[in-house]
């Protein structure tokens, strides 16, 4: 009898929306996947930084090669890494660039795999680009029962190339199907028995870590007969056309938002039902009562002599930032995303000085810089006073990056009122 093939579970924080705080205790994950052009390694740092490395492992996803190493550095010094034990890159980044990132990366990065190849063929076209001494030491595939490329299960056990399975249920639009179809415990074990480690979504923890115990239960156990497969299938779910695109309004300037399920307004959202357009029209938001954000507004970059310094630095460099000419958007803003933290640490004393971040889709990051605060005063007299507080954003628009600081408008004083008194005549 065959037994199951899984070594290990992965946690996979790309598909973690919001801020994750610490992991309160030792969940059991032997390794852990960030995600370069998830662009939510702001808002999980401080979760992956819980882990301890000695026990569980990275594998960290990238979907370009030019300008590798330096994005991986910066990806690494956000979650609090020193190296990656595997890193995996998509099939049709540039492979022909991947020796400098090699040489340039070292010891930081211990074993490469490749993302999702689509045959064979593919996979054998970068191994022969990158020469006889193959660093492909990894392959990642989508494995459940309705995904399954058998061609490429057969190569990786031939050429003794481990497997990392992913979507097990079957991704976020596939999974209603496939668990009602398999079952929960079916699909995890079908990823199990053919794959060296198998990837959970992050999505919903408790979820992830009733997942985790099951795959856990299946280690040393027969597999049975009950999960071959001697075909290749693909049937995935195919998503639904969008017809309502929306997006909301800071002002003056229209923001794409992707998510709508995180609108911060909904009363504010700009809705165009139809076919996408390339530009967002500049609607006005339904009448409602005011709020106290409605006095925000957008500083130009030359506004204020004041406190343009710093986004006019910050746009200059966004300007002449190189991207990688393999990357896709998400990779763009990910360069652009870790040179902004950058120019933020040298302008912001980190020590004075606290971060908060919130990605608004995938185009656009909000980051508000709060000032300890400061204790003045002595004795029964001594008092804190708040710090300031200053709130910028960072978006993507027709493949250029704006940078911006919220202003508070500053109601203007109103004008002493004369008190005329009545004279009389005596």
């Amino acid at each position: 009898m065959t037994k199951f093939k899984l070594e290990g579970t992965c946690i996979d924080t790309s598909t973690m929306k919001g801020y994750y705080p610490e992991s309160s205790s030792d969940s059991g994950f032997k390794y852990v996947l960030t995600s370069i052009p998830a662009n939510n390694d702001v808002l999980i740092k401080d979760y992956v930084r819980s882990y301890n490395p000695a026990t569980t492992r990275l594998i960290v996803h990238s979907d370009h090669f030019d300008g590798l190493d330096e994005t991986v550095m910066k990806h690494l010094g956000l979650i609090g890494r020193d190296f990656v034990d595997i890193l995996l890159v998509d099939s049709k980044a540039d492979w022909k660039l991947a020796g400098s990132s090699v040489t340039n990366l070292g010891s930081r990065c211990k074993d490469w795999g490749i993302m999702e190849p689509e045959s064979v063929e593919q996979v054998e076209g970068i191994i022969k680009t990158l020469g006889s001494d193959s660093i492909v030491k990894y392959i990642a595939l989508t494995i459940n029962p309705l995904e399954f490329n058998m061609d490429l299960i057969n190569y990786c056990s031939d050429k003794d190339i481990k497997i990392i399975g992913l979507n097990p249920l079957g991704g976020y639009l596939s999974a209603p199907r496939n668990i009602t179809a398999f079952t929960v415990p079916y699909l995890l074990g079908f990823s199990a028995f053919y794959s060296n480690i198998t990837v959970i979504s992050g999505r919903d923890l408790d979820t992830a870590s009733s997942d985790l115990q099951y795959l856990n239960s299946l280690d040393d156990r027969e597999a049975g007969n009950n999960y071959i497969l001697k075909k290749t299938t693909s049937r995935p779910v195919k998503g639904i056309s969008q017809a309502v695109y929306t997006s909301f309004k800071l002002k003056d300037e229209i923001i794409p938002y992707d998510d709508p399920m995180l609108c911060l307004f909904p009363d504010q959202t700009v809705l165009e039902v139809g076919k996408a357009s390339k530009k967002l029209k500049k609607t006005e938001p339904v009448q409602r009562p005011l709020k106290d954000t409605d006095n925000a507004t957008l500083k130009k970059e030359n506004d204020s002599p004041d406190n343009s310094k710093f986004v006019e630095s910050v746009n200059h460099f966004l300007n002449i930032l190189h991207m990688p000419e393999d990357g896709n958007d998400s990779s763009k803003f990910a360069v652009a995303k870790y040179k902004l933290l950058e120019l933020i640490g040298f302008d912001f004393d980190p020590t004075l000085w606290t971060s908060d971040f919130s990605m608004i889709g995938k185009s656009a990051m909000m980051i508000l810089l709060t000032r300890r605060p400061i204790k003045k005063g002595k004795l029964w007299w001594r008092k804190e006073v708040p710090g300031d507080l200053r709130t910028f954003y960072l978006l993507q628009k027709d493949d250029k990056f704006v940078f911006r600081e919220i202003f508070d408008e500053q109601e203007p004083e109103p004008e002493p009122e004369h008190n005329e008194t009545a004279s009389t005549i005596d």
